[in-house]
């Protein structure tokens, strides 16, 4: 799998730097005893919650250079019991054409072949596309060169580009991905499959037949961080 480095690794740096040179000035008198916050700036969705590496995983959307949103980061806390969190290094950084504009938006995490995948919303141009991410040892991350691993290209007719984002990863015999987004009746969820996280396939709609109803689904609606389980 190939990967890009050089300009990845400046913008990480430099958000490792700036919040290494400015952690002392902010005032922790009103920060939370046992949730997750972040050091410095800006944070809002949990983002890829998992187990890799005998550590708890929780990452997180984040601006650390202002107290107001930003073009998004990933910060990353680990833990061992839920209760006490590590602050790690930043793990993604807005640094590719594919995500340099507004950053890199929520995703998920799948863990394949003892590696840690981070699949996130990268956006750019006013577009929105799916990109991956992945690590060795869960706290230094690199971006696949193949990103975007799902484009605007592979958005079936009638969809937004620019309300095509956050990506859940889950695993029934393929990997599926689902993706918040939009069409001309409102709040959708699209479907893509694959086989290993790299090449991806458009599945469906999950609400093509669904009935439209003022309390479920309203025209100017945007799904967003779409969730499965059983």
């Amino acid at each position: 799998i190939k990967t890009l480095r050089g300009k990845l690794m400046n913008q990480l740096q430099k958000a490792g730097k700036f919040i290494n040179e400015n952690i002392n000035k902010v005032n922790y008198r009103f920060a939370p005893t046992f949730h997750v916050f972040s050091p410095i700036g800006w944070a809002n969705d949990p983002n890829g919650f998992n187990y890799f590496n005998s550590k708890i995983h929780l990452f997180y959307q984040y601006y650390p250079y202002k107290s107001k949103w930003g073009p998004m980061h990933w910060g990353h806390v680990t833990s061992n019991d839920f209760i006490k969190w590590e602050q790690e290094i930043v793990a993604l950084a807005p640094d590719q054409k594919y995500d340099q504009d507004y950053g890199a938006f929520s995703g998920s995490s799948m863990v394949k072949d003892n590696k840690l995948y981070l699949m996130y919303t990268g956006v750019s141009n006013n577009l929105q596309q799916q990109c991956l991410a992945l690590s060795n040892d869960g706290i230094n991350f690199e971006k696949v060169k193949l990103n975007p691993v799902i484009s605007v290209n592979q958005i079936p007719k009638g969809f937004s580009k620019s309300d095509f984002r956050d990506p859940y990863l889950f695993k029934k015999r393929y990997y599926y991905s689902l993706i918040g987004s939009s069409d001309k009746n409102g709040g959708n969820i699209l479907l893509y499959r694959s086989k290993d996280l790299l090449l991806w396939k458009f599945v469906g709609s999950l609400f093509k037949n669904a009935p439209i109803q003022d309390r479920f689904i309203n025209k100017n609606d945007i799904f967003e961080c779409p969730s499965f389980f059983q």
